[in-house]
């Protein structure tokens, strides 16, 4: 039995037979690895305020035998597990997160499997919902009987409802479910002759309950 430090080891073994023959075994190598590693968490700030879904992790370990395991755990679920080095900057972007209060931290293992983990930060996600008007176009002429306003709503929550706006009053709700990135429309018959300005409100089912509306645009009737 001996006594090892931290530092790195050659050790073989020779032996002579009977008749004082030496013999050789090959070099083999190990560590004295006793110090976990270290991690610096580098963005998101502690209580960060996101009004995007997309938030972009970054961090440094650093420790004395690389390479490392770190794995980023959001709301105590790990959402990453990546290989790298001591003192390399480490990063990983989620995407489409809900809306709310989170935690965040990053658990690291060395080769000699000495593990530890960061602090723990908070961060806020609070997105809107984006409204993308597709058709009619803006100044539109139609002699349509029936209107196809179609749009394109996006958010991470999902939806409570959309509705559609006519000269700036609400005209119709959705009465399906409307489904983020997916075209959805609103059919209206019986407009009379005139100019019509239209939009498109949604709120969305997260826990801040956002609300957002499309910019205007015109179509006008004329038959």
């Amino acid at each position: 039995e001996i006594t090892i430090s931290e530092q790195q080891y050659n050790w073989s073994v020779q032996c002579l037979d009977t008749n004082s023959n030496p013999g050789t075994s090959p070099t083999w190598i190990f560590f004295g690895d006793f110090t976990p590693p270290n991690i610096a968490l580098n963005n998101p700030l502690h209580n960060a305020y996101f009004l995007q879904s997309s938030v972009l992790f970054s961090y440094t370990p650093t420790d004395n035998w690389p390479p490392l395991t770190c794995t980023i755990n959001f709301n105590e679920n790990p959402i990453n597990t990546q290989n790298t080095t001591s003192g390399t900057l480490t990063s990983f972007t989620r995407t489409n997160e809900p809306d709310g209060y989170h935690e965040w931290n990053v658990m690291c293992i060395d080769v000699g499997g000495n593990y530890n983990t960061s602090e723990t930060r908070n961060l806020t996600i609070n997105q809107s919902p984006t409204i993308n008007l597709n058709t009619p176009l803006n100044n539109a002429h139609t002699n349509s009987l029936i209107l196809n306003f179609n749009y394109t709503a996006i958010d991470n929550d999902g939806f409570n409802y959309c509705e559609l706006n006519l000269n700036g009053l609400p005209n119709v709700t959705n009465t399906t479910p409307v489904v983020s990135g997916i075209s959805n429309n609103f059919l209206v018959s019986g407009m009379n002759e005139g100019y019509y300005n239209w939009s498109i409100t949604c709120e969305d089912s997260g826990i801040f309950t956002n609300t957002n509306t499309s910019i205007n645009r015109t179509v006008i009737v004329d038959r």
